[in-house]
């Protein structure tokens, strides 16, 4: 095969845009940080790519449905620490109102006291996250507890049993709601306690009301333990998805990022070799009239 100036300088042509392109690849990783700007850069590691991105928005996501949850938890023991104050406070009443010493009209008085306390546990039940009902079941869209003052007063739940799960990891959900039978009862034992100081004759509770009233607050406080307990796990959860999420993302960094310094030191050794390459493509390219007489 005879070697001729043209294919030579072909071939010097060639090889002149091959490193202009692994040039121009370089440049482009530095300037975007990424070791892949488009598929044909590299099919495996798109893919690969793929599967860490996917496998991060779901971990996120994932991470956001625990958040949610745990706002809801939080916002539901505020609610109980709430009913707890009211709770205590009616067991001061009750105290208060079992005095023999004490008039009817002084009972009226804590009798009175003990009806705004029975519409604050129709506040505290109809307590909210954002525009949805705590304590309303899957009826999360109305208020769940309708008061009536009466006399004598009542309270309605017009939500539902509904359990509302939220999942915080994958396979993996917790109970965030209480049934709003807790307010009910609690209700019930206050109404109880009012009734029994407007008795005609009352000296007093009637026999086990404190007691009554103490188990109410034992219930709300199970109450709070479990809605403390579910907290727990979803920062447990929570730390442990964060934990993966690094690691993916270290993993996708690795195939995407570009690593600086190793990109800079591969460039300047390519910017030698184009400059070279220019070089020897430039000699090649040069006739003279000796060539044409040979």
């Amino acid at each position: 095969m005879r070697i001729t100036n043209r294919l030579l300088t072909e071939r010097a042509l060639f090889n002149l845009q091959r490193n202009a392109r692994r040039l121009g690849t370089l440049q482009e990783q530095l300037s975007t940080g990424l070791k892949i700007n488009r598929p044909s850069d590299d099919p495996v590691g798109v893919a690969r790519a793929l599967q860490l991105r996917a496998r991060l928005a779901e971990l996120q996501r994932q991470v956001q449905s625990g958040d949610l949850a745990q706002a809801w938890l939080n916002q539901t023991d505020s609610a109980l620490a709430e009913l707890t104050s009211l709770l205590q406070r009616a067991q001061q009443l009750a105290i208060q109102a079992a005095n023999g010493t004490l008039t009817p009209a002084d009972r009226q008085v804590i009798a009175a006291e003990l009806d705004k306390l029975l519409e604050h546990v129709a506040t505290v039940g109809n307590s909210k996250l954002g525009q949805s009902y705590l304590f309303a079941g899957f009826k999360t869209d109305r208020a769940p507890f309708v008061f009536t003052p009466g006399p004598p007063p009542t309270l309605t739940y017009v939500g539902d049993s509904g359990v509302i799960r939220r999942e915080i990891a994958p396979g993996e959900t917790i109970q965030i709601n209480l049934p709003g039978t807790l307010f009910l009862d609690v209700f019930t034992t206050l109404r109880a306690l009012r009734d029994d100081l407007l008795a005609p004759g009352s000296t007093g509770p009637a026999p086990g009301r404190l007691d009554e009233i103490a188990a109410r607050l034992d219930a709300v406080q199970q109450a709070r333990t479990t809605i403390g307990t579910q907290d727990h796990r979803v920062d447990l959860t929570r730390e442990r998805l964060l934990s993966q999420e690094i690691v993916l993302t270290s993993l996708r960094s690795q195939v995407e990022d570009t690593d600086a310094a190793e990109v800079t030191t591969h460039l300047a050794a390519q910017e030698t070799v184009y400059r070279a390459a220019l070089e020897v493509t430039a000699r090649a390219s040069q006739r003279t009239l000796f060539d044409f007489l040979v």
